[in-house]
């Protein structure tokens, strides 16, 4: 019996996943370890068909009927997309104990991120600047471990901040969840590691499902990486007479010194030596695994039992376990907790933005930095601040200067504050309504978007003095107010009374942008007409006049063009790519597509080899798997050998025997010479439908054909690398009914274009329409 798990993402190919087989009857048979996008060949049960039953560390569970009567296959192919919320959050779903779905509750301003990092035990923990990679749900971020000790930091405006311990250098999922408790989100932040074996191992351990663990252990001490070794020792210790001690050599660390120091007061080693274990683990903590703070807390406590006389060190790092216990997350596979800074647990919610935080905008609608604005609203604000009487339970201040009104209100809550702001123009509450309002305080700093009653809050905001800060809803750079396409004589003869038809854009840093009018695509079209050097992005924002906004980026390089949708576009300062702290998907994917021509698309490759791989694969992703060695494609998609022409003329001239085509079962196969690897052929179904095959290395292919197809018939082949864009439609019906094998040949050739070029985009997007 032949079964096959399936996935619509790359990044969940090669997870480990646990399964129960069944018989006919619901008896079960067996329990195994199938690894997602591997087929495995399974003890047949009896009976007519077999039930595979799918199940994740969190719970959740997938099933599939493998048919196993006279004239079946045998073999099933199930796909495990459903079990993941979104593409993008499989991985963890397969892994980890990710959270239920629930509605996300935040504070306007979103969330932000900080890394830290420590090089070694002794040294001062750091915050770091790293490239953040987000995709298209936002919440999924993607972060590199640095050597030493790493931890991530989430909060917001509005939501409260917390701590997760990252694995040391390798690149780390983190899936943000915000949900309310209380008057403040709390997040909630699942890691996902290098080796999805281990993570799937210890949230089995978490979750206290030790079957399944021991089954997933056995499969993955055939070859433990240095995570899988660590998983496996922490399962040995969580279940000692159920799963064996790994082999092999044990690594440094926290973790590794808490499994030796567990190991050692097991085997009634020296208390001496098993207590300076665990202090040394307790200076390079926090541990990354939740087992391992739970096996530390029991040496710590064992080690002060055996000592009337405990030393400060042992006091001073009882007290402090003990407070991370009381907050940490135990039921996250992963340590969580909440906290100002590493070394400061945090027992009350902590609100609010440092000033060095990383902000993680939405996907399409980053949030413009907050710059001081001289405005008229900073005096009011700063009149009613002085005023102020904080020693009141509540106190409140009105102010006018000119015609703007302005309303302070002040609560106490201990020593810090929650601040009400309301600010209105000759009465008119709206007036304002949009602005971002900036708070200092010592050193912390709040953002706050007034809402359409020009109010906003700040929470738990210490005490005076405070400095404001205000930067208005539509505060552009360089803005242009696009007309209404007009239809073309009416723009020659605009252009030709000497009124700007073409209106210019400067940024700040000098880029200049030329508006032109496209009348095939009754749009506009932006072309950078001149730029500095150097590798850089151009940010770019398009309104419509429904409101929606659409953001692109332009490679900055003279005579990039990209096509424009909306009725107002803004442009920013260019950001070198060095420079760039979040990656979006989204934006990504719309700024590609979006290129006009292949020199725009050029630009774009070299912006994406100066970012690296990671940032390519968050384009097409989907398009990249299985992993190719060089994710970046060729400058011109590669033609067929010269002899393969020869024989592409023969089939657009209709000759017979250059294909074999044999139709059953709803199938078709379609046999040719291997001179034609990588050619389309053109099939005629009938009735109007028309599909694209590609063949592969030995000139075949194979395709389920669409129903009532009565007569296939062969129209012609062509060269892949000749599509142009009035076949995207084509490509992208071929695609959504392609099986698996063609789907491999459609990935190929989508990886030899360009990014954005017009065919790419069509595989790309049929293949995550299959998700």
């Amino acid at each position: 019996m032949g079964v096959t798990l399936t996935t619509p993402v790359r990044g969940a190919l090669g997870v480990p996943v646990v399964v129960e087989i069944f018989d006919a009857e619901m008896a079960h048979t067996a329990t195994a370890v199938l690894v997602v996008g591997r087929r495995h060949d399974l003890e047949r049960p009896s009976g007519p068909h077999a039930t595979v039953v799918v199940h994740t560390p969190s719970g959740h569970s997938l099933g599939g009927t493998v048919p196993l009567g006279p004239g079946s296959p045998g073999h099933r192919e199930i796909d495990i997309g459903p079990l993941g919320e979104a593409p993008g959050m499989l991985r963890a779903a397969l892994t980890t104990l990710v959270p239920p779905r629930r509605t996300p509750w935040t504070v306007p301003g979103g969330l932000w991120l900080r890394m830290w990092q420590r090089p070694a035990a002794g040294d001062e923990w750091t915050p770091v600047r790293t490239p953040v990679l987000t995709t298209v749900e936002a919440t999924a971020l993607h972060v590199r471990g640095r050597a030493g000790s790493s931890l991530v930091q989430i909060g917001g405006a509005g939501t409260a901040w917390r701590m997760a311990s990252l694995p040391a250098g390798a690149r780390v999922d983190v899936l943000v969840r915000t949900v309310r408790a209380g008057a403040a989100a709390q997040p909630v932040i699942v890691v996902a590691g290098a080796d999805p074996g281990a993570d799937a191992l210890m949230a089995y351990l978490t979750a206290g499902r030790l079957r399944h663990a021991a089954v997933l252990a056995d499969h993955l001490r055939a070859a433990p990486g240095p995570e899988a070794r660590l998983a496996l020792a922490y399962a040995h210790l969580t279940a000692p007479g159920t799963i064996a001690a790994p082999d092999g050599p044990v690594g440094d660390g926290c973790d590794w010194t808490i499994v030796g120091a567990a190991a050692l007061s097991r085997a009634g080693g020296d208390p001496a030596a098993v207590r300076s274990l665990t202090l040394a683990a307790w200076r390079l903590g926090p541990p990354l695994w939740t087992a391992g703070l739970r096996l530390l807390a029991d040496l710590l406590r064992a080690a002060r039992a055996e000592r009337s006389d405990a030393t400060d060190e042992l006091a001073w790092a009882w007290r402090e376990l003990h407070t991370l216990l009381a907050t940490a997350d135990l039921a996250a596979p992963t340590v969580t907790f909440p906290a100002r800074s590493p070394g400061e647990v945090a027992c009350h919610p902590v609100l609010g933005t440092p000033p060095d935080a990383l902000r993680l905008p939405a996907p399409g609608s980053p949030e413009p930095e907050l710059r001081i604005e001289t405005g008229e609203v900073l005096p009011v604000l700063d009149t009613m601040a002085d005023r102020i009487t904080v020693e009141e339970p509540v106190s409140q201040v009105t102010a006018q200067i000119g015609d703007v009104t302005g309303v302070l209100r002040v609560r106490a809550a201990g020593s810090r504050f929650a601040v009400e702001v309301a600010l209105m123009r000759d009465g008119d509450r709206s007036a304002f309504a949009g602005d971002i309002i900036g708070l200092e305080a010592g050193d912390e700093a709040r953002r706050a978007v007034l809402d359409r009653y020009g109010r906003a809050t700040f929470i738990d905001v210490p005490g005076p003095p405070w400095r404001w800060h205000r930067q208005p809803a539509a505060r552009p750079d360089a803005a242009v107010r696009l007309p209404e396409p007009p239809p073309l004589p009416a723009l020659a003869a605009h252009t030709r009374s000497g009124d700007s038809a073409e209106p210019t854009i400067v940024t700040p840093d000098g880029v200049e942008l030329r508006l032109r009018h496209d009348a095939g695509r009754q749009g506009y079209e932006l072309e950078i007409e001149a730029a500095p050097t150097g590798t850089a992005v151009l940010p770019v924002r398009c309104t419509d006049e429904r409101g929606a906004v659409l953001n692109l980026w332009l490679p900055v390089q003279r005579g990039a063009r990209v096509a424009l949708a909306g009725r107002e576009v803004t442009a920013r300062a260019a950001v070198p790519v060095g420079e760039v702290d979040v990656w979006d998907s989204g934006v990504l994917r719309a700024s590609t597509a979006a290129a006009l021509d292949n020199g725009t698309r050029l630009a774009w490759l070299r912006v994406l080899r100066a970012a690296g791989p990671d940032v390519a694969y968050l384009i097409d992703g989907d398009l990249l798997h299985p992993d190719p060695l060089d994710p970046f494609p060729p400058s011109r998609p590669p033609r067929l050998p010269e002899f393969a022409q020869d024989l592409l003329a023969d089939v657009a001239d209709e000759r017979p025997g250059v294909f074999a085509v044999r139709t059953a079962g709803g199938r078709l196969e379609l046999s040719g010479p291997a001179l034609l690897s990588g050619a389309l052929v053109h099939l005629d179904c009938g009735r109007d439908r028309h599909l694209l095959l590609p063949l592969d290395q030995a000139g075949r292919g194979h395709l389920p054909l669409p129903r009532s197809t009565a007569e296939v018939r062969i129209a012609g082949a062509a060269d892949p690398a000749l599509l142009e864009i009035s076949y995207a439609g084509l490509v992208r019906q071929s695609v959504l009914v392609a099986g698996p094998a063609a789907l491999d040949q459609w990935r190929r050739m989508g990886r030899h274009r360009l990014f954005g070029d017009p065919i790419r985009t069509t595989i790309a997007d049929a293949l995550r329409s299959l998700s």
